[in-house]
Order: structure tokens, then sequence, then C-alpha cells
């Protein structure tokens, strides 16, 4: 028999989710630890590298496959790790999307206000742009 998939090695919030969602969906560990896996190495992408010797780098990519018979629950355990990325994924997008409609909307202003100023001789308004950043949030897995 295989050795029992090491959920103790995981950070304790995601030892749980696939203690749970095993419980929960009947199946073993293994799918769901492989999904978290592959999913907290998704996250962390490009951002993060090791390089075990000069020339070569690693990022946090993991790649992997369930492999089982029909019917062993296999989409409902890979989604219990991928539907909680989807949802903090999609309300870092809201997000995101939120500020950059108040960034445009902030730099239509300055525009109107920069013409105004050049009409009236008077020095250009500080740029919204100058004040501040937008920072990159978006990750796909």
């Amino acid at each position: 028999a295989a050795p029992e998939f090491p959920t103790s090695a995981l950070p304790r919030p995601v030892a749980r989710l696939v203690e749970e969602s095993a419980a929960a969906i009947g199946c073993p560990p293994d799918a769901i630890g492989l999904s978290a896996l592959i999913s907290l190495g998704s996250a962390i992408g490009n951002s993060r590298v090791i390089q075990p010797k000069r020339g070569w780098t690693e990022s946090a990519a993991i790649y992997g496959a369930v492999i089982a018979d029909s019917g062993e629950k296999k989409t409902a355990a890979i989604a219990a790790t991928t539907d909680v990325v989807q949802n903090l994924e999609n309300t870092l997008n809201r997000k995101h999307d939120k500020r950059l409609e108040e960034f445009s909307r902030e730099a239509r202003e300055y525009e109107v206000e920069r013409k105004e100023a050049a009409k009236q001789g008077l020095p250009s308004p500080r740029s919204p742009a100058s004040s501040r950043t937008c920072p990159r949030q978006r990750h796909h897995c």
C-alpha cells in the first residue's frame, strides 16, 4: 500500500482544508493535498526562485496529475482547493478593477485641472500617478 499523504507537512490551514475536505468528500487526502500543493506553488509563481547552482533557477511551479478510476471523486477533490484559490483571485480582481476605475477617474480629473491651469498660466497640479501605484495582484492558476 502507498504511504499516507503527509498532511502534517502542510501549513496548518491548508492541512485542515485537506483533512476536512477528504472527510466531507469521502476520498483519500492525496488528490486534495496534491491540488493544494499545486495551488500554493502557483500562487508563489516566479516571484521567488531557488538557484541550486549557477545558471540554474527553479520556480515554485509544481506539476501534478491525479490518476484514479472513474467515480473516484477526482474532480471534487481538486475543486476543494482550486475553488478556494479561484474565489480569492476573483476577490483580488474585483479590488484591482475598482482601484483601476478610481485611478482612471482621478486621471481624467487631473487632465481637466491641468488644462485649466495651462489656460490660466499656472503650473500643472500634481499628477495622481506620481503619488500612487496600483500593485499587481492577478494570479492565474
